[in-house]
């Protein structure tokens, strides 16, 4: 599997490695570079001078300042981190590729599907007995409008026409429209410091990249137990607290995944984008 990108926590790094060297820091950076492309490397010093671009005797001197990043077993420097990343991005992966093979089994059996149905409406004429028309389903609007409702704010135009044909063939592959709008959500949560402006990437671009697979595997695991939204819309009326079950954020955040007419009915407004006219909220009568 190719690796093109890693996960680097600057924070923890920063943390962790406080009294390195400057040359210390290139090695060890070099190291994880190394060890995310090719795994574990030997605990041999002619190798991991080479992997340090150091001449062996400077590296023996620097080696005393890396080797407490690793554990030493079965002839190999084993990075718990980086193995755990490791993992993750593997799952990662195996749930790209069922999530592709499901997509191309619907595919195919939608396209068996409109090959039986030619055949059925070109035999009618000569049935002797009157067939009913075959209905074809038509996509629900509300969906894409509520990832237009979802969608973090950029600055500049959306191209929502070719973000519908993107979102609607999505759709017709296989893909859950709820987890592409959830996966939306959780593009918010990822970019939050880049809302309203220009690094925002347009949604059809989005939505054939990479980024979209990673959200949207994300997405499907959390939307694996049903959210009580009605519940959560009462707690947060009560304490103005979004509770941490609940997907997404608050009301107020612009990428709150609560279905609107949820939050309407409990006397909460939504943060809406710029494209989605927001309902009025009922008002509420006092009582007598």
């Amino acid at each position: 599997m190719s690796r093109p990108w890693f996960p680097f926590y600057v924070g923890d790094y920063l943390r962790d490695t406080a009294r390195l060297t400057t040359e210390a820091h290139g090695a060890y950076l070099l190291f994880m570079l190394d060890y995310w492309s090719n795994g574990a490397p030997p605990a041999d010093d002619e190798t991991l001078s080479s992997i340090a671009r150091l001449p062996l005797d400077r590296w023996m001197k620097l080696r005393q300042k890396i080797a407490p990043f690793f554990e030493i077993s079965d002839g190999k420097w084993n990075h718990k981190r980086i193995e755990k990343e490791l993992e993750t991005a593997e799952e990662k992966h195996r749930k790209r590729v069922d999530a592709g093979k499901a997509g191309g089994e619907a595919k195919a059996k939608s396209q068996q599907f409109s090959s039986n149905a030619t055949a059925e409406d070109t035999a009618l004429p000569y049935q002797s007995q009157p067939q009913p028309p075959i209905k074809k389903e038509k996509l629900s609007s509300d969906d894409f409008e509520n990832l237009k409702r979802i969608y973090p704010k950029r600055k500049g135009n959306y191209g929502w026409k070719k973000a519908e044909q993107k979102f609607n063939s999505l759709v017709k592959t296989g893909v859950d429209a709820k987890v592409i709008v959830a996966a939306a959500g959780r593009l918010c949560e990822t970019l939050r410091d880049r809302i309203g402006t220009e690094f925002i990437p347009m949604p059809a671009s989005w939505l054939n990249s990479e980024d979209f697979l990673e959200c949207a595997v994300v997405a499907f695991d959390a939307a694996a137990e049903p959210v009580n939204w009605d519940a959560i819309c009462i707690s947060y009326n009560k304490t103005r607290v979004w509770s941490k079950h609940a997907p997404g954020n608050s009301p107020d955040s612009g990428s709150c995944l609560c279905p609107p007419e949820i939050l309407i009915r409990h006397g909460i407004r939504p943060v809406m984008s710029d494209a989605v006219e927001m309902p009025p909220i009922p008002k509420l009568r006092a009582v007598q």
